[in-house]
């Protein structure tokens, strides 16, 4: 028996089941709500605030996430950041403006070492 193969809508992958319009399972996290839970975690940012925030704002989950980071690393509030992005200000400019590369704000903040049991 051959494998399914996923269709490729748009240069993404579903796989047959996303397009049968099943609903996942209750309780199951869907796609948005774990990169919300991605971005609580390297922002430190509620991820009911963060769903407000980017129901406020309209940005995309990336953007989201950057503006947390670049407001964090320039000091400056997430409000102040938002207004300037939608303003037209690109995010390598305002970390530049901050006196940072972009690749600092971007980079993920460095999470202590998981033990290992039995070690």
């Amino acid at each position: 028996m051959r494998a399914r193969r996923p269709w490729v809508i748009g240069g993404v992958a579903l796989p047959a089941a996303a397009l049968a319009g099943t609903t996942p399972a209750p309780g199951a996290d869907t796609q948005e709500e774990r990169a919300l839970k991605a971005i609580s975690r390297d922002t430190g940012v509620a991820v009911e605030t963060l769903r407000e925030e980017r129901s406020e704002t309209a940005l995309t989950l990336g953007d989201l996430r950057t503006a947390h980071l670049m407001a964090a690393a320039a000091r400056r509030s997430f409000e102040v950041v938002v207004a300037e992005f939608k303003g037209g200000k690109p995010w390598h400019q305002m970390a530049r403006e901050s006196g940072l590369a972009l690749q600092q704000v971007l980079r993920p903040p460095r999470r202590p070492p998981t033990v290992k049991e039995g070690s």
